[in-house]
């Protein structure tokens, strides 16, 4: 079963629904031996039945197999929405499954509805060098939203360039934060902001994780300003460091 999700882009001052975008998709898997069975449609309208019936034809797919995935406020709607389509139903009548009782989504919905009634907000300050494009820390982003919703959190992340991180102007920089959480990255730039806000954390009691390159900084931080290990670095970092609290394989 190919299940393909295409974009239907919405011209707004021609107040117009776009399907050139999935017939060339469509056409170009085809190119490839692949004959899509399932089409999602990504858009931020409701697609009328006219079109959908206008791209099953072109694309040479049976107009039942077409759902909507619209924009919602919270992602994990999605999944109702797809299912009051009937997608699950059409998998299995795919798969010529039969003897299914009915979804039974009583937990996801109770997260969708804990979801837009959060009572308290935790902010959490992340201190990275990627900070331009959140995406690059996408599934840390999604991880601490799953766990301040267990937790009836609205989640609030402040950004904070750990190129700018200085000593003079850590306070007013991390200051105020539920937690502090320094994640994974490559090569020297920003390291030592890092460590700083590392060092800021344990210092004042705050919440710290660190990731990945993250906690090799806490360590290094630790055997530094703990251990006084003065110059105790990583060999990736430094390969001349006294102190290589963090050795290559």
């Amino acid at each position: 079963l190919y299940l393909h999700t295409t974009l239907v882009p919405y011209l707004k001052k021609a107040q117009e629904i776009k399907t050139k975008p999935t017939q060339h998709s469509v056409k170009e898997l085809r190119a490839l031996g692949i004959q899509p069975q399932i089409l999602v449609l990504r858009s931020e309208v409701p697609i009328n039945p006219e079109t959908k019936n206008k791209i099953a034809a072109l694309c040479d797919i049976n107009p039942q197999a077409i759902f909507e995935a619209l924009d919602v406020d919270i992602l994990y709607q999605m999944i109702l929405n797809l299912h009051h389509q009937g997608i699950d139903d059409f998998i299995l009548q795919h798969f010529k499954l039969t003897n299914f009782s009915n979804a039974d989504l009583q937990s996801w919905k109770q997260l969708i509805t804990r979801i837009q009634n959060l009572e308290k907000k935790v902010v959490i300050a992340l201190v990275g060098k990627y900070i331009v494009l959140h995406d690059a820390y996408l599934s840390i982003i999604e991880a601490l939203k799953h766990a301040s919703y267990q937790y009836n959190c609205k989640l609030e992340i402040k950004w904070i360039d750990a190129e700018k991180v200085t000593p003079d102007n850590i306070s007013s920089l991390l200051e105020d934060y539920d937690g502090i959480l320094v994640p994974y990255g490559f090569g020297n730039r920003a390291i030592e902001g890092k460590i700083l806000a590392i060092n800021y954390a344990r210092t004042n009691n705050i919440p710290f994780f660190g990731i990945c390159l993250g906690m090799q900084l806490a360590v290094i931080e630790y055997a530094r300003n703990v251990l006084h290990l003065q110059g105790a670095n990583s060999l990736e970092v430094d390969e001349k460091t006294p102190h290589p609290v963090i050795t290559k394989k």
